[in-house]
């Protein structure tokens, strides 16, 4: 839990600096991430992917501001899945996918809680070009208890490798 809470948080630091001190450019395009988070549309306003070689990761953050709120969502999983195989997210049947949520106020996370669900289908997967997208659902639990369903969700997104 506490290599989930580092990794995420240098992965938050590193998102919110790349969105906030770059420009968008071309390269950037094909970048996207939608979901439906408790019937209300969420569009990213800026997407970043990573694959971390070192633990053989894909990391797909996302955020989407709302004058001084920020709504985040991450993805996590190994960077060995199968392209139009469906994997399980979060739960103890996850092979180390996961999803995390934040709203400015509370994490919402679908690992280490219980009654949390979810899946995730890699629908393109180009390791030469650094690009992948899938789709993915879950219902993700707070600390607090309270949860989200995420449905509906969508991303696209050129990677770094660190």
């Amino acid at each position: 839990m506490k290599l989930f809470l580092k990794t995420s948080y240098v992965l938050l630091a590193i998102v919110f600096t790349n969105m906030t001190a770059c420009k968008k450019n071309s390269s950037n395009a094909p970048n996207s991430f939608s979901a439906t988070i408790n019937n209300n549309s969420f569009q990213a306003s800026g997407v970043i992917g990573v694959d971390i070689t070192s633990i053989y990761t894909f990391d797909i953050l996302a955020t989407q501001h709302s004058g001084s709120d920020s709504t985040v969502i991450e993805l996590s999983f190994p960077d060995t899945l199968t392209v139009n195989k469906t994997y399980d997210i979060g739960g103890s049947n996850s092979g180390g996918a996961f999803g995390t949520y934040y709203d400015g106020g509370l994490w919402y996370l679908t690992a280490y809680r219980s009654g949390v669900s979810g899946s995730i289908t890699l629908t393109s997967l180009d390791k030469s070009s650094h690009f992948v997208a899938g789709n993915f659902t879950g219902v993700a639990k707070s600390t607090a208890g309270d949860s989200i369903v995420l449905n509906n969700g969508k991303f696209s997104s050129n990677y770094t490798q660190q």
